[in-house]
């Protein structure tokens, strides 16, 4: 496991309501650094206010190498660059070196992405040799320099949400074009089944006429047949009045109705044999 440590250089003693705001920006800048740095091998950051200065403990895990060891080169720049100066046969004070400015350089990386934006300065004047006066005017133009930062920051966020913000317009509008063509398509479809409606209505009114007379017909046709059957079985003078009154059905052709008005109305039927003794000779069987 790696561990590191990344403190705010403002003691808590000292914080007042300005910093501790500066100061939570710092912890989400730092925080997103950690994370690009160190992606799905960052484990952990924890917040430490138990000391003078406000910081963060993070931990790393770095992923296992083909023969199951850590791969701290991976995660550990000073490291990485102290192997790399022995695999090239350099000395051990190179490597030492080499290692030492490896670690500069993470430290001028953490530096340019959060440190700029808050006025910190890289060094302190001890390092450098300043003084007190040009220590303290370097740290106001560093400020100055961090607001001038911050703020083209926040007009860079503005610009990323008006450029996302007309991407979006441009997406509406063409939905809104898309939706006008379904919109003029379905209309057109509309017209289409309307005249096709139009032209259905006669035929089906009609196929329902029709329909209607064959039901008509079809119950005329059992009618006069429940008559027939009466007027045989029973010999009842309203059977055969009924029976004359009735329009031929559809059903019935013209020559079966004309021999059963015949047959009805006392003529010879089909065989020679009037009504009245057809009747009779039915009583009798």
């Amino acid at each position: 496991m790696l561990a590191g440590v990344l403190s705010y250089p403002v003691a808590l003693a000292d914080m007042n309501e300005c910093s501790r705001a500066d100061y939570a920006v710092w912890e989400t800048r730092s925080l997103r650094w950690l994370s690009g740095r160190y992606g799905d091998t960052l484990a952990s950051v924890v917040r430490h206010e138990d000391e003078s200065f406000p910081h963060l403990h993070y931990f790393i895990v770095p992923r296992l190498t083909s023969d199951r060891r850590l791969d701290l080169e991976a995660v550990h720049p000073g490291i990485a660059a102290r192997e790399a100066a022995k695999r090239d046969g350099k000395s051990a004070k190179e490597a030492n070196r080499d290692y030492c400015e490896a670690m500069r350089g993470l430290q001028d990386d953490f530096h340019a992405y959060v440190g700029l934006f808050h006025g910190h300065l890289r060094e302190g004047p001890r390092r450098r040799r300043l003084s007190r006066g040009a220590y303290l005017a370097e740290k106001r133009n560093a400020k100055r320099r961090a607001e001038t930062m911050t703020k083209a920051e926040g007009r860079l966020t503005e610009l990323e949400a008006f450029k996302l913000a007309a991407a979006g317009a441009d997406k509406v509008q063409h939905r809104a074009e898309l939706l006008e063509r379904e919109v003029l398509d379905l209309r057109e479809e509309n017209r289409t089944l309307t005249l096709e409606k139009a032209d259905l209505v006669p035929k089906l009114e009609e196929a329902q006429g029709r329909m209607e007379g064959y039901r008509f017909d079809a119950s005329q046709t059992a009618k006069a047949f429940a008559m027939l059957v009466a007027l045989v079985t029973t010999g009842r003078d309203r059977c055969r009045t009924a029976l004359l009154s009735m329009p031929r059905p559809r059903q019935v052709g013209k020559d079966v109705w004309q021999r059963l008005q015949g047959f009805l109305t006392g003529d010879d039927d089909d065989e020679g044999m009037p009504f009245e003794r057809r009747r009779r000779s039915y009583e009798r069987e």
